[in-house]
C-alpha cells in the first residue's frame, strides 16, 4: 500500500485535527460543528416554510405523536402508511382546502368573492373527495395570483426540505434516485418511502456492481426524527391540496 492508501491520486477530502471534527473539502475547511449549525438552519427554514403553507392552521396532536403503523409488505398500488386505514389519515388529505375555505380571513386571501352558497357547494365536495369540477373553475372562485403563490412557497418548503433529507440520513442519494421516489405504491412498482422504527424510512435499489451480477441492493436511509415528521405532515396535508390547486391551474381556475 502506498503513503496515499489506494487512491489513484491525491485525495480531494483531508481530516484537518486529531479529532476529527475538522477537514478540508478541495481546499476548503469544514468543521463539523458547522455541519450541525447548517442543518439546524435548514430544519428552522423548514417549519418556518411549513407554517407559511398551512396558512395557520393547526395540527392535531394526535397526528404528530401517536404510532404510525406501514406493512412493508403490501404491493397493492396506491397503498402506503398514509393510506393505511389503521394511521386514520384519510381526512388530512382534504383538511387544509377545507380549513381555507371555511376561514374567513383565509378565503379572502385566497378566494374571489362569491355566495356563500357557492362556498358551501364547494366544502360539500370536498368533504365526499370530489375536489374537481369543471363548473367551479370557471367560476373563477380561486385568485390565481394568490393560488401561484403559495405553490411557489410550497416549492421553498420542498427545497429546505430536501437539503434536510441529504444532510442528515447517512450517505447522501444520487440526484437520479431522489427525482424518482414513490410515496405509495403504483403499478408501474413499489414505493420508495415507509415508516420503521418510529421514523420515515427511504429505501433505493442501486448498485454499480449490477451488470455483473444482474442485481441491485437495497440501500436504506434513516430519516432524522424532525425530518419525518416534517414529510410526514408534507405527505398528509400540504401535497394533496398541492395536487389540487396544480390541476386548478392547469384548468384556468
Amino acid at each position: 500500500m502506498t503513503i496515499l492508501g489506494d487512491n489513484p491520486s491525491l485525495p480531494r477530502i483531508v481530516w484537518e485535527s486529531e479529532t476529527f471534527d475538522e477537514l478540508t473539502i478541495d481546499g476548503k475547511t469544514v468543521s463539523l460543528d458547522g455541519l450541525r449549525r447548517l442543518v439546524q438552519f435548514c430544519l428552522e427554514r423548514c417549519e418556518r416554510s411549513l407554517s407559511t403553507v398551512l396558512c395557520g392552521m393547526q395540527i392535531p396532536e394526535a397526528v404528530v405523536s401517536r404510532p404510525v403503523f406501514d406493512n412493508h409488505w403490501n404491493t397493492n398500488a396506491g397503498y402506503s402508511f398514509i393510506t393505511d386505514p389503521r394511521n386514520g389519515f384519510h381526512h388530512a388529505k382534504k383538511a387544509l382546502v377545507q380549513y381555507i375555505m371555511t376561514s374567513s380571513v383565509q378565503r379572502n386571501r385566497y378566494c374571489n368573492h362569491c355566495a356563500p352558497r357557492l362556498m358551501n357547494t364547494y366544502a360539500i365536495f370536498i368533504l365526499n373527495d370530489l375536489y374537481v369540477s369543471d363548473r367551479f373553475f370557471k367560476e373563477g372562485t380561486w385568485d390565481k395570483k394568490q393560488v401561484e403563490g403559495w405553490l411557489k412557497n410550497t416549492t421553498t418548503f420542498s427545497d429546505w426540505l430536501i437539503v434536510a433529507m441529504h444532510l442528515t440520513y447517512g450517505q447522501p442519494a444520487r440526484g437520479t434516485e431522489l427525482c424518482s421516489l414513490l410515496y405509495s405504491n403504483s403499478s408501474h412498482g413499489q414505493r420508495h418511502l415507509f415508516w420503521a422504527r418510529g421514523t420515515m424510512m427511504l429505501v433505493t435499489q442501486y448498485d454499480k456492481s449490477r451488470s455483473l451480477t444482474q442485481r441491485n441492493k437495497m440501500i436504506a436511509r434513516f430519516f432524522a426524527s424532525q425530518v419525518a415528521r416534517l414529510m410526514k405532515l408534507y405527505l398528509l396535508y400540504v401535497r394533496p391540496m398541492e395536487w389540487y390547486e396544480q390541476r386548478c391551474l392547469r384548468n384556468e381556475l
